[in-house]
């Protein structure tokens, strides 16, 4: 699919926004394997020492491999589980993470939506004799040139390749495979990052330059420290290893610090600053690595880059150290305070269903305390409260169940320091059913599936439904109403709806007579 990127030339290159990016391998974050499980590798433990370096560095977007990806236990949702346990914690509430294809161990990534914003997501599928998924994600910079339309637009990609000294043609494939991605979907340079767990042993590797210097030059990445030669079990790039953290281990990769495999990578956009952002030289940087520890553990007293505390999380988190660099952005950072999008399920709940109300609260400033949902049966009057907390990308809260027939109106409201309520979303209203909308939909048979075609369509399939006109309505994640349709439908039917948006998370509402038929959150490929 061909994505058109608008990049935005700012001519004033004052230094107005620094942003820290980082990247990590979490070692086999909520997987278990033969050789690697909850014995020695706990999922609680993982989170408590990953929230004490995430509180340390506090990245601004936060890449990632091997996180479990396919709902394996002991948690179905392990990014959710990440985020609500390790980066949400103690005063930080800035993370949400994106979308990602079901792999086995999915790379992925977290931002800080006070300073930037997510656009679109899309899988790079890589066949080289097996399947494996890369990332792009395109971003965008939170300004306060928003206002008139201008901002900084930049594709983060996070890709694992193949491991092993004896796959350097099956990385150099991998690689390939991406890079015709770049130049023939993408098909024009950018402001580019790419964050991997490259697997490469030295800087001459075919994967390596194919990056580099690939066939054509405008596509390049650069290695923003420049660093050459052969990494692998060499005392001159001590600095630059990033694996292993350990000496011996079960789960942990054995035999200390001696190759140089994550990296951030970035294109000649960023590294010359042409458009809008670029990196701040020396920033470049691996965490925890003060060049001590050749062919020896991580280095846990004195350690000369980080606090012996965050050194001892590190050891004992992954056997991978984080690399992170820093960009800067040629303009202010914007700010925001209000209630962005609030949606609810079921949508016509009945007399035993309680409802689940999600907003989407944004504070760039930190001015807010708590989040509030208050509700009632009058309009205007909310007898019933509960604070609510944040749960992955959205404040959630329960509104408990009502008798048939009972009006049921509520908002979500910000209270400050102060417990002022300053700011407040639109007033939502439900009548309550007999039965809920979903259930009535059982009883009558009715049967409506939405999914993706590969050809830019919706395919909505109906069963026994009444003849009727029914209104589709299809937001984003962030709340932007993007598509209003009417379609008519009618006992069995295919409806085919033209859909040409970026691959990611939707949300949508079919509304029928003036009630919701069925809402919910679909993904398009």
């Amino acid at each position: 699919m061909f994505l058109g990127i608008f990049f935005i030339l700012v001519w004033n290159v004052r230094s107005q926004d620094t942003l820290t990016f980082m990247h990590y391998n979490l070692l086999y974050y909520g997987k278990n394997t033969s050789f690697c499980d909850q014995s020695n590798n706990n999922i609680n433990e993982k989170n408590e020492n990953l929230s004490t370096i995430i509180q340390f560095m506090q990245p601004d977007i936060f890449s990632v491999n091997e996180l479990d990806g396919d709902g394996s236990t002991p948690v179905t949702d392990d990014a959710g589980y990440l985020l609500n346990n390790a980066l949400n914690e103690g005063e930080i509430d800035f993370y949400r993470k994106v979308p990602f294809e079901s792999a086995y161990l999915a790379n992925t990534l977290y931002y800080n939506y006070k300073k930037v914003r997510f656009y679109s997501y899309d899988p790079i599928y890589i066949y080289t004799g097996r399947e494996k998924i890369f990332n792009c994600y395109t971003f965008y910079h939170y300004s306060q040139d928003l206002a008139t339309g201008d901002t900084v637009f930049f594709k983060y990609f996070v890709a694992h390749l193949k491991a092993g000294s004896g796959y350097a043609m099956e990385r150099k494939d991998e690689v390939e495979v991406f890079m015709n991605y770049i130049q023939h979907e993408i098909s024009e340079p950018g402001n580019y990052i790419l964050t991997a767990d490259l697997n490469v042993y030295y800087s001459d590797e075919p994967a390596f330059q194919k990056l580099i210097n690939p066939g054509d030059s405008v596509y390049r990445f650069n290695d923003p420290v420049n660093v050459t030669g052969n990494w692998h079990d060499n005392s001159h790039f001590n600095d630059y290893h990033t694996q292993s953290t350990h000496e011996y281990g079960e789960c942990f990769s054995y035999g200390g610090m001696d190759d140089r495999f994550d990296f951030i990578l970035t294109s000649d956009y960023i590294m010359q600053g042409t458009h809008g952002m670029s990196y701040v030289p020396g920033s470049y940087r691996t965490v925890g690595q003060d060049g001590s520890s050749f062919n020896s553990s991580l280095n846990l007293e004195g350690n000369g880059n980080v606090p012996d505390s965050i050194a001892e999380a590190l050891y004992n988190f992954s056997d991978h150290l984080p690399v992170r660099l820093r960009i800067r952005f040629d303009q202010n950072p914007g700010n925001e305070l209000g209630v962005d999008k609030v949606f609810y399920e079921p949508q016509q709940p009945g007399s035993e269903d309680s409802v689940k109300v999600y907003a989407n609260v944004l504070d760039t400033e930190d001015q807010l305390e708590f989040i509030k949902l208050k509700w009632g049966v009058n309009s205007g009057t909310y007898t019933d409260s509960s604070f609510i907390e944040l749960k992955g990308n959205y404040y959630t809260g329960v509104i408990p169940a009502y008798d048939k027939g009972e009006d049921v109106y509520f908002k979500v409201f910000g209270v400050d320091e102060n417990k002022e309520e300053i700011i407040a979303s639109d007033e939502y209203h439900y009548e309550v059913q007999l039965v809920s909308n979903i259930t009535a939909a059982k009883e009558k048979n009715i049967d409506i599936n939405i999914n993706t075609l590969v050809q830019q369509h919706l395919k909505i399939e109906v069963q026994d439904f009444p003849y009727g006109m029914v209104l589709l309505n299809i937001w984003t994640l962030d709340g932007r109403l993007i598509m209003q349709k009417d379609i008519t439908l009618h006992q069995h039917i295919q409806v085919n709806v033209p859909f040409d948006y970026p691959a990611g998370n939707y949300l949508y509402e079919m509304n029928y007579r003036g009630k919701t038929l069925k809402s919910g959150i679909f993904y398009k490929k």
